[in-house]
This record gives C-alpha cells, structure tokens and sequence, in this order.
C-alpha cells in the first residue's frame, strides 16, 4: 500500500539554474574617477564627497536627506576639460538623464560658488584628469559620502555601489590658473520689471497689481501637520504643513549636504478625522511621474515609505472639525530653510514667510480690532465713585 519512492533520487536538471549574473553586480559600474567636496561651506569644508566616474554613460544617484526627503539625481558627459577642469551636465529629478540639464564645470582645489548659489565645490582628487594612466588615477565604482545612497549606471543599479570608497590622494597643491565662473551663473533678466518712469496717475492701460501681490499663485488652503525623520518616534524631523484638496502641491528644497530635491503630492485629503493620505511624486514639481500613495495616521508614528523614515500627523484639526477656527488656513509650508512652495507647477511668492502655528497654540484672532481715534482720552473733571 505504500509504494516505494522512484523519481524523487534524479539529478536536478535545467530547471534550477545556478546564478551566475546577478553575482557580484547587475551593472559593471567601474571607472576612472574624480573627487568633488561640495557644501555650503564658502571654503568647501565639511561637505559630502563624490566621487565621479570620467567618459562612463548615465550616471545617477538617489538617497535621503538627513531630514528624510528623497532626492534623484543623474549625470552625463563626465569629462576633463584640462587636468584642472572637470565638467558634466547634471538633472535633478531623475536617474536616467531625462529632463532639464544644468551643466557645471569644477576646478581642481578652487571652492566655487555652485549652482544653485547657495552650494559651494572644489576638486580634490583630479589624478585621472592630470595621469589617466598612471597608478594614482583611480578606478573604482563611483561613490558618494552618504549613508545610504544608491549608485546607477544608465537607469540600472550598481549592486557593490558603497562598499569600498576610493582613497584620497596626498594634500593637493594649489591652483594657481583659477579662471573666472562665466555662464554658471548667469545674471537675472526678466524677473525684476525696469522701474516705470511715468508720473502720470495710473489709467486703464496701466492696471494696479493685484494678483502679482502678495503671491503669483494664491496658494491659501486649510492645513494639516505631518512630522517626519528617521527617528522611530518622529521627534526632531521636519514639519510639513500640507494643503488640503488643493490641486498639485510641489516642494523644492536643498538638503543639509547639498543635493536639489523635488517633490509634489496630489490628492491630498482626510480619510477620517485621524488619516490624511496623499499620492506623492518624487523627482517633479508637477506630478508626473510615478505615484507612491501614502497614509498618515494622527499621533501615531508609523513606519514611512521609504522605511528609513517615520512619520506622524501632529495637527489635524481641518480633518476633525474643518469649519472651526482651530483649522488653519494658510499657505503652506515647510520647516526647512530655502524651501520653495509651487501649487500646479507654479511657484507660490509667499511660501514660507509664515508658518502656520500648532494646533497647542491658538491662532490671534483676526477679530479684534486695533485701537483707534474714537477712545476719548482723560479730561481734567474726574466724576466721583458711584456708590
């Protein structure tokens, strides 16, 4: 009644293929390579560390910002211009070299002013420019100081992308050729409108400006608060005040080391009283893109998407009482210094001039008015106590 075992003794055969290239990395990612250090430093001092691969296709990196946004980036025409000069086209937003390029051009142990302005970079290791075949020029898969960061090579990730950082060279002597930046800043035009001369009082074909005052996007709505960061109690990261039902809601904002990073979010609303969810785009002002669709629940701090942060909703009064004067309605708004707030792909003017307070301090009421001329002011007689 119990037949004895026959086929179970063969050989594996081709079904179960052994891995072979997806061992050790999905893209050979090596190259000659050069080292920038960028950051707000005016001296380049204290800032991260990239190392750059020369002549090597798409380059791309993404990671988070030590207050948890995710920021892409990618590179194409790594090349030395001379073996003090190293340049490439850079695109934030994307790891495959689509979009808008910025190219930027760095000198060897010069600290520059960056694009944007507020960055700062200098070469310290540009030995594949200056001896390309000699032992000091290294090659390695490209890197960046950052915990965390993902490296890719045309759209593709690099398996072994952090494990082994290249050394730096001896202390590099200075420049003395520093050419003058050019065209990597380049001088404002049509955003500041020539004074107008004419003294004559305004007429029709001169209208007052109204809704260039005091934003070009009225970008007002009621509000709910999210904190965010890579503790698992949410304490200490950065606030987010978040419109609700308010078309697309994009930011745009530097992190601590220096990475441009964009985002926005559609379809933000209240589920219930105690959930507000959002579709979010990483990498555009203007959702497009792919959609992650995130939920936040009000003081609870849960594990975010990507899961190295954490988030919680610290002020949902617009979600449990949307009509009462505990709901801010405000622009919205961002903890973080140099955040630019856009509603629709267009930039909100007065985006971070005034943060909406917690829920814990009431708002000044609007109502009460500022004293004026009617209150009589004392006179001589002095009526006597009524008793």
């Amino acid at each position: 009644s119990t037949p004895a075992p026959v086929t179970s003794t063969h050989a594996p055969v081709a079904s179960t293929p052994a891995p072979v290239a997806s061992t050790p990395s999905p893209v050979d990612c090596s190259a000659k390579l050069v080292a920038v250090q960028t950051g707000p430093s005016t001296t380049c001092d204290g800032g991260n560390v990239h190392w750059w691969p020369l002549d090597s296709g798409c380059h791309g990196w993404e990671g988070l910002s030590p207050d948890g946004e995710l920021h892409l980036n990618s590179a194409s025409g790594m090349k030395c211009i001379d073996e003090d000069t190293f340049t490439f086209d850079q695109y934030a937003g994307s790891l495959d070299c689509t979009g808008t390029a910025v190219t930027k051009t760095i000198h060897f142990d010069t600290c520059e002013q960056d694009r944007p302005p507020v960055l700062y970079s200098k070469g310290i290791d540009f030995e594949c420019c200056k001896n390309p075949d000699s032992e000091s020029c290294k090659t390695a898969v490209p890197y960046v100081t950052r915990d965390g960061t993902t490296i890719y090579k045309d759209g593709e990730i690099c398996d072994d992308d952090n494990s082994t950082p290249a050394p730096l060279v001896s202390t590099p002597a200075p420049v003395t050729s520093t050419p003058a930046p050019v065209a990597s800043t380049p001088a404002p035009v049509a955003s500041t409108p020539a004074p107008v001369t004419s003294t004559h009082a305004p007429v029709a074909s001169t209208p007052a400006p109204v809704a260039s005052t005091p934003s070009p996007v009225d970008c007002s709505a009621k509000l709910v608060a999210v904190q965010t960061g890579p503790s698992t109690t949410c304490d200490g990261g950065n606030v987010h005040w978040w419109p609700l039902d308010s078309g697309c809601h994009g930011w745009e904002g530097l992190s601590p080391d220096g990475e441009l990073h964009l985002n926005s979010a559609s379809g933000m609303k209240c589920i219930d009283e105690d959930t507000f969810t959002f579709d979010q785009y990483a990498g555009s002002l203007d959702c497009t893109g792919t959609a992650v669709t995130k939920t936040i629940h009000f003081d609870t701090c849960e594990q975010d998407r990507p899961p190295v942060l954490y988030s919680k909703g610290i002020d949902f009064e617009c979600c449990k009482n949307p009509d009462s004067e505990s709901c801010k309605t405000a622009v919205p708004y961002v903890t973080r210094d140099g955040t630019t707030i856009y509603k629709d792909g267009e930039i909100c003017d007065d985006d971070n001039s005034t943060p909406a307070p917690l829920v814990s301090t009431p708002a000044p009421v609007t109502s009460t008015p500022a004293p004026v001329a009617s209150t009589p002011a004392p006179v001589a007689s002095t009526p006597a106590p009524v008793t």
